[in-house]
């Protein structure tokens, strides 16, 4: 699990979530150590230029590094998890907020999730995922909504089962939103495609 320092969400959410979401390692990116210690976890990694804080922690597992850098916090936080061997990380945070941020969260994602990497971005309110080719279960609940988003250039053969919109070995585009609000009619969504590559958005709330 990576804890951002920037979560949206009610206070009590965004502690439960943090505590409620199953973690072998934890590495809180920058000032995501503030939520960690504010919900009563102690990362194994806090790595960051700190200037969210404007100090660095102590300790042996703080990793500090200049606010002049190429990489931003998360993409070290999840350099760090990959090389800790992680096959599946949760993001908590990095949706909402700056723009520029969210998006580029959502590039990090994409690039980190290659070589069989699962990686889910989520905060009280939503999870964000990529997906690559093949057939994928996304769990929900009646009414909740779906939305889907062709990364690359084409998405091929796009197929829904269980969504209040179906979709059959359809092509959708990065420059048409036509994935934007759908609904569970039930609780899951069978999602299924050729080629290309999918963000997924469910909305919890």
């Amino acid at each position: 699990m990576i804890i951002t320092s920037y979560i949206e969400g009610e206070k009590d959410k965004i502690d439960e979530l943090i505590r409620d979401t199953a973690a072998d390692f934890i590495i809180c990116a920058d000032g995501g150590v503030v939520y960690a210690e504010r919900a009563g976890i102690t990362p194994d990694l806090i790595v960051g230029d700190f200037d969210s804080l404007g100090h660095a922690p102590k300790g042996d597992n703080v990793i500090k590094v200049p606010v002049e850098k190429d990489d931003t916090d998360l993409q070290l936080a999840l350099s760090l998890a990959i090389e800790n061997h992680a096959k599946e990380i949760t993001i908590i945070g990095g949706i909402g907020g700056r723009v520029d941020h969210t998006i580029g969260n959502i590039q990090n994602i994409v690039h980190y999730s290659e070589n069989g990497v699962e990686i889910n971005m989520i905060d009280p309110m939503q999870s964000i995922t990529v997906q690559r080719p093949g057939t994928r279960i996304y769990k929900g609940g009646a009414g909740m909504k779906f939305s889907a988003f062709a990364h690359t250039p084409e998405v091929t053969g796009l197929t829904y089962k269980g969504a209040y919109y179906p979709l059959n070995n359809h092509t959708i585009t990065n420059s048409f939103p036509l994935g934007i609000s759908n609904e569970f009619v039930d609780s899951q969504i069978e999602v299924s495609f050729k080629t290309g590559i999918l963000i997924v958005v469910r909305t919890l709330l």
